[in-house]
């Protein structure tokens, strides 16, 4: 899979919220078959593996849960902020275009 389809060219820049929590399940599905299971490399450092896309009940944002492939822990973090580009400004050694970015063999 190219690293453009990984990104899902990062959802069309489209935040995912919606009202109708049923709609974002369906929404995130395309999302899910594209990074479930793949590989990412943290911009810091670090490789993880994305393990499920799933709703916050609360917010019915989309985040990403994936495992630090080192020490096994898992963490979330909503999918716009998984999906978006290094600040340069702020890193501006960061050898990566995008925070996590998929690890091809």
């Amino acid at each position: 899979m190219l690293r453009s389809e990984i990104r899902l060219e990062r959802y069309e820049g489209k935040k995912i919220v919606m009202t109708n929590r049923v709609k974002v399940q369906k929404k995130i599905k395309e999302i899910k078959e594209a990074v479930v299971g793949h590989r990412f490399r943290y911009f810091k450092g670090g490789t993880y593996i994305v393990t499920d896309v799933a709703v916050d009940w609360e917010s019915k944002k989309a985040v990403v849960v994936f495992k630090d492939f080192k020490n096994g822990y898992v963490w979330t973090k909503p999918l716009d902020a998984f999906l978006a580009a290094v600040d340069k400004d702020l890193h501006p050694g960061a050898t990566q275009e995008y925070i996590f970015e998929v690890v091809v063999d």
